[in-house]
C-alpha cells in the first residue's frame, strides 16, 4: 500500500498570493500599473496635504496643489476599471468579493459609529471614512485570493 503524504501544503507568502490573482502576463501588468498609480495617489496626497497644511503654497497655486492628487485618483480608478475588464472570471470573481465585503463592513461600521458620534464619542474625519474601506477592500482581496487559490 502507499504511503500518503500527510505534510501539510508549504504556505504562500503575501507576495506570492498577490501574483496568484493574475493569471495572465497582460493582467499582471494591468494590476502593476493600478498599484502604481495607488502609490502614486498616496504619494501626491501626502504631499499636497503637507503643502497645505504648511502654507508653503500660496494664492492660486494652492487650487493646483488641491487639483493635483484628484487628478491623479482619476487615473487610479481608469487604471482600475481596464484591470477589471481585461481580467479573467476569477480574478474579477475575488475583485467583487472583496468590494461587495468592503462595501458592507463600511456601512455597517459607519452606521455604528455615527451612533458613538451622537453618544459624544469622537468625530471621524474625512481621512478615516476613506482610509477604512480601502484597507478593508486590501485586505478582502487578500482573503478572497487564499479562498479561491
Amino acid at each position: 500500500m502507499p504511503e500518503l503524504d500527510t505534510s501539510p501544503a508549504p504556505r504562500m507568502t503575501v507576495l506570492e498570493v498577490l501574483k496568484s490573482q493574475c493569471s495572465s502576463p497582460q493582467d499582471r501588468r494591468n494590476q502593476f500599473r493600478f498599484v502604481w498609480w495607488t502609490l502614486g495617489w498616496a504619494v501626491s496626497f501626502v504631499a499636497a496635504t503637507f503643502l497645505l497644511v504648511e502654507e508653503v503654497v500660496t494664492g492660486p497655486t494652492r487650487w493646483v496643489v488641491v487639483a493635483l492628487p484628484a487628478l491623479v485618483l482619476v487615473q487610479t480608478v481608469r487604471t482600475y476599471i481596464r484591470f477589471l475588464r481585461e481580467t479573467d472570471e476569477l480574478t474579477r470573481r475575488i475583485q467583487l468579493d472583496a468590494l461587495a465585503t468592503a462595501f458592507g463592513i463600511t456601512v455597517v461600521g459607519l452606521m455604528g459609529y455615527s451612533l458613538v458620534t451622537v453618544a459624544g464619542g469622537p468625530e471621524l474625519g474625512v481621512d478615516g471614512l476613506i482610509t477604512a474601506p480601502m484597507v478593508i477592500w486590501a485586505l478582502s482581496q487578500f482573503v478572497a485570493s487564499l479562498r479561491y487559490r
